[in-house]
């Protein structure tokens, strides 16, 4: 009888021990990476949104633009470098809240420079 109650004991620790050392934990990715295809239709978006601008720019202007992109995958403007306040303001609002088409990353940071003719 202990013979048995001994070898019942060494199979429930050996059976123990392999179900915990066979059990996974899902983990996150340790880096999300945005696909080129979704950088390039996210560009044609944005472009399309900053077309027809009502600024009466003598020269072109560049800018860089800081966006992430919110749970409603709608546009948050981050920051707008520029040397001129008017372009800044007509980025924000053309983009600010907008809503993509293109699936990015959800809280990623996002930088695109942006060139706006002069007349």
């Amino acid at each position: 009888m202990k013979f048995i109650k001994t070898i019942a004991l060494a199979g429930l620790i050996a059976f123990s021990s392999t179900t915990h050392a066979n059990s996974t934990e899902p983990t996150e990715p340790t880096s999300k990476v945005t696909s080129e295809a979704v950088k390039s239709s996210m560009k044609l978006e944005l472009g399309n949104l900053l077309k027809e601008s009502n600024l009466n720019l003598i020269e072109t202007t560049k800018a860089k633009v800081s966006f992430t992109i919110n749970s409603d995958n709608e546009v948050v403007v981050l920051n707008v470098e520029t040397q001129n306040s008017s372009v800044e303001k007509f980025i924000q609002n053309r983009l600010n809240y907008k809503k993509l088409k293109a699936e990015a990353i959800k809280g990623q940071t996002y930088h695109l420079p942006v060139t706006i003719e002069g007349r």
